[in-house]
Order: C-alpha cells, then sequence, then structure tokens
C-alpha cells in the first residue's frame, strides 16, 4: 500500500499531481479541496503510480485529473482500466508516454465521459493517433490537445477520417506545434474540422502549465 493512497481519504472532484519521483514519501498534488507538498525533482513517477490511482476507492468522484510527469504506458493502462475513474470528464497527460499509451486511453471501458483530453507532449505518434481517431473515447469529446505528438500527415488523416470528434467546440481541436505536418495533412483536418481546428501559435498559457516546474 503506496503513501499516495494513504493521503486520500477524502472524495476529490479535481486532482492535479506533478513533480514526483515515487509514489512513497510526500507528494505535491492539488485539488480544490486539499493541497499536499513536495520537493522532489527531476524524478519520474513510477507506473505502479497510475495502476494505484485508479485503484484507489478515494477517486470515484473523480471529475478532472491532471498528471504532470512521466507513467508511461503501464501508468496509462491503470488509468485506462480502472472502473473508480469512470466518472472523469476531463484527463490531462503531460510528457512522453508513447503510442502504447494512446493505446492503452483508446482502449478503455471507462473512459467515456471524457470531454477534455490532453495529450501533451506525449510522443504518441501516427500509431497513437489512429488508435484514438478509432475509439468510442472520442465520441463525446469537447475538447481534444495532441501538441507535441510527432505527428505527420498520416496521424492528421486518420483524425479526420475518425467517425468521432463530433462535438468539438470552436478552436478545441489543437494541433500547434511540435508536429510535421505538411500542407495535406493540415488540409485534411480543415476540410473535417473547418474552425474547430486550432493550428496556429500555442496558446502560451496553456502551454506553460506543463512546462513549468511543479
Amino acid at each position: 500500500r503506496s503513501d499516495l493512497s494513504l493521503q486520500l481519504r477524502d472524495p476529490l472532484d479535481q486532482l492535479f499531481i506533478c513533480g514526483l519521483s515515487t509514489i512513497h514519501g510526500p507528494h505535491r498534488m492539488h485539488s480544490h479541496r486539499q493541497t499536499h507538498k513536495t520537493n522532489h525533482r527531476g524524478g519520474k513517477l513510477v507506473p505502479a503510480a497510475g495502476v494505484a490511482l485508479g485503484r484507489s476507492p478515494y477517486l470515484t468522484h473523480l471529475r478532472e485529473l491532471r498528471i504532470h510527469d512521466w507513467i508511461e504506458a503501464l501508468g496509462a493502462e491503470g488509468l485506462a482500466q480502472a472502473p473508480n475513474l469512470a466518472g472523469l470528464t476531463y484527463l490531462e497527460l503531460c510528457t512522453a508516454e508513447g503510442p502504447d499509451a494512446a493505446r492503452a486511453l483508446a482502449a478503455s471501458p471507462y473512459l467515456r465521459q471524457l470531454k477534455g483530453l490532453r495529450l501533451y507532449a506525449c510522443d504518441i505518434g501516427d500509431e497513437g493517433a489512429k488508435a484514438l481517431a478509432q475509439s468510442p473515447v472520442l465520441a463525446t469529446l469537447e475538447e481534444l490537445d495532441l501538441t507535441y505528438n510527432d505527428l505527420t500527415d498520416e496521424g492528421a488523416q486518420a483524425l479526420a477520417a475518425s467517425p468521432y470528434l463530433e462535438r468539438l467546440n470552436q478552436g478545441e481541436l489543437r494541433i500547434e506545434s511540435g508536429n510535421r505536418l505538411t500542407a495535406n495533412g493540415m488540409q485534411a483536418l480543415r476540410a473535417r474540422f473547418g474552425d474547430r481546428l486550432s493550428a496556429g501559435t500555442p496558446n502560451t498559457a496553456i502551454e506553460s502549465t506543463c512546462d513549468n516546474q511543479c
């Protein structure tokens, strides 16, 4: 039993975790109800922490989860396969997770109420984009951020052909920087999404939430 599970005694509806090197010891976790602090720097949130979060009985009321640390594909799978997180409406993961993490999220039987999904600098690549494009997880999304994910035209075309993504709000498909799309890829996206696509200069206010040290 990790210290993480020990500290989550009260039901939360928002949780922000960043700057952790292990699941043991003190942590910084922000919510509207409580704050925990740590001085850990430069480490990696081990994948088991994602599994531990998914199994926590104290997160059944959670609606927004932001993790700004590496949980890798195994950690993402732990979140995706967690019935306790079925109520999530917003999920944000920052830093490299890889295409397997995107596949894990896409295969989730529980993340079916998401309105916002932000995978910032997760290196999901075209394979990850293809998995997401064919997933019912995207059906309820009003916001999808795939900034800094090394997408090419292949990934863009998969998103453009997705049978989902019909509920996106104006400017809320973000593919702004860190991708390798040509004019052909952008044309495919614009033809499908129109003004729902945001692909210009990154929103620095949003970008800084992942770039800043915790």
